[in-house]
């Protein structure tokens, strides 16, 4: 009897640690897409986002952990046998987190797309320009404005 009681709590706890390590790989995933995204956009990036991740894995360990509070009274009734409401939490929170990714992605690809116009212009003022001096110039002038952005 205490046996099969063991049994079926270790199986249990399995199942609950599995539903707490699968938010937090979607976590590290949105915060991986989120970098990629900056990147992209040319944004600077610092650990200030690292620290909003931190942030964000608290904030949803306290909401799985309510959950899971909500799974364990569940338990003394005979017919709860799984962690529905901790199911239904990790569910959530990787939805949101798909969400985040995907909006990371649209960033991402959004500023490829500039990156590539911006190229494209400016490869279009060294062509209109009429000789070497006017290209050259027009070179220097976005050199400045690259220097003066990053400063």
């Amino acid at each position: 009897m205490i046996e099969q009681i063991l049994t079926e709590l270790h199986s249990k706890a399995i199942i609950v640690l599995a539903l707490w390590i699968i938010p937090l790989i979607a976590y590290f995933v949105d915060f991986w897409t989120g970098v990629e995204g900056a990147k992209a956009q040319g944004e600077r990036i610092h650990s200030s986002g690292l620290r909003k991740t931190f942030n964000k894995v608290g904030e949803y360990w306290r909401f799985q952990l309510m959950a899971l509070l909500i799974d364990l009274v569940g338990s003394l009734l005979p017919f709860y046998e799984l962690p529905y409401v901790s199911m239904i939490a990790t569910i959530s929170i990787v939805l949101v987190e798909f969400r985040s990714v995907r909006e990371n992605f649209k960033k991402k690809k959004s500023g490829i797309i500039d990156a590539m116009n911006i190229s494209e212009n400016i490869l279009q003022q060294v062509i209109k320009a009429s000789d070497s001096k006017a290209a050259k110039a027009v070179i220097e002038n976005l050199l400045k404005q690259n220097k003066n952005e990053k400063n």
